[in-house]
């Protein structure tokens, strides 16, 4: 049961000393046994049943990452113990070395009185306590709020997914673009340098990646173009295959082999007649392979989103697929110089976009 999991014991608050009225309104604090219970409502109040991870709504599921060390919630209570807003610190398994800003959400009458910052400035908090290398973030592009808060913490722009967020989403009881499918702009804040390893970036996206790395402070060599070229590294093929959500698949190339462009293609089929609108491919920079291999990938379809540190495999190059999606580049607002670069550049390698041209 949900109490028997997380600790009664009152949790240890996150505020700062009140410096207006508003402060007062709520408290922020890890989330205790009470709090989760109200989470889910949270969500539907919001978005209704349209919020891409289901999790978000069963408690139970909540607790369970959170007994595992997957997921620390951070809530907003207000004064009469309602919990007002979400944000959460996740790792894909307890062993990860980043973790990712997620399920952040605010009730429309707590908006705009630094509800979302006191949260986010809670999860940066927990972060630091592990042996975090850094911390990932998704901020919708449909305005500029969310971005200009992970901003504020000192969070990097590093990647564009197009057409990630289903159209079916709705917040507050509207769709922001009706018809049409929603981008995130993907952050990333480092907490310690980590292991240093050399790259194998392709030559044709080498100058876009060496500035993704050097706008967030990591420092990487990058191989020269008669190493980055050997293939001698091929060996068995290892793939993992994840859902996001009923309508977003993520692959992730753990080793090349002969057989890789065969089984992507025909992954890519697979899902694409399940309806899977949005595909997501990292690719390991620290093989030599993947210079060759993006080009191949980019042949099927696929096209560039950016980077990211640390992941499961080392430093990842990112692609995405889009699968009859249907995006508007209009409906991306940039915060920042560096996200209107990467907005540039991802819609200029976008097969999708120059086929209506």
């Amino acid at each position: 049961m949900i109490s028997s999991i997380l600790s009664t014991s009152r949790a240890i608050l996150y505020d700062r000393p009140a410096q207006a009225e508003q402060t007062s309104l709520f408290e922020v604090r890890k989330a205790e046994s009470n709090d989760v219970l109200q989470i889910p409502a949270l969500f539907e109040e919001v978005y209704g049943g349209s919020y891409g991870n289901p999790g978000v709504y069963s408690a139970e599921y909540l607790t369970e990452r959170m007994s595992r060390g997957e997921l620390v919630s951070i809530v907003a209570v207000a004064r009469d113990n309602r919990v007002i807003g979400h944000c959460a610190l996740v790792k894909d398994n307890s062993h990860a070395r980043i973790a990712h800003v997620a399920m952040s959400v605010v009730s429309s009458v707590f908006r705009n009185i630094g509800c979302e910052s006191r949260m986010l400035a809670a999860v940066i908090q927990e972060a630091r306590k592990g042996c975090l290398w850094g911390i990932a973030s998704q901020s919708v592009t449909h305005h500029v709020f969310a971005q200009k808060a992970g901003q504020k913490f000192g969070f990097k722009r590093i990647g564009l997914q197009v057409g990630i967020v289903s159209e079916r989403r709705m917040y507050d009881g509207y769709h922001p673009a009706p018809g049409r499918r929603q981008s995130v702009a993907i952050g990333y804040l480092p907490l310690r340098e980590g292991p240093k390893t050399a790259m194998y970036p392709p030559c044709h996206h080498r100058d876009f990646i060496d500035m993704l790395f050097k706008e967030v402070g990591l420092k990487r060599s990058l191989a020269s173009p008669e190493v980055r070229n050997d293939q001698s590294s091929i060996g068995r093929t290892s793939i993992k295959l994840r859902t996001i959500t009923h309508d977003v698949a993520q692959i992730t190339i753990d080793s090349y082999g002969t057989a890789i462009f065969r089984c992507i293609a025909e992954l890519v089929q697979d899902l694409k007649a399940r309806d899977t609108r949005y595909i997501s491919m990292e690719l390991p920079l620290g093989s030599p392979f993947t210079a060759t291999a993006c080009q191949e990938f980019e042949q099927l379809g696929f096209f560039i989103s950016g980077i990211m540190p640390h992941s499961s495999i080392g430093d990842a190059l990112v692609l995405q697929y889009n699968n009859n999606a249907q995006v508007d580049y209009d409906d991306i607002s940039a915060a920042s110089e560096t996200l209107a670069a990467v907005k540039s550049y991802v819609l200029s390698h976008d097969p999708n976009r120059r086929n209506k041209n």
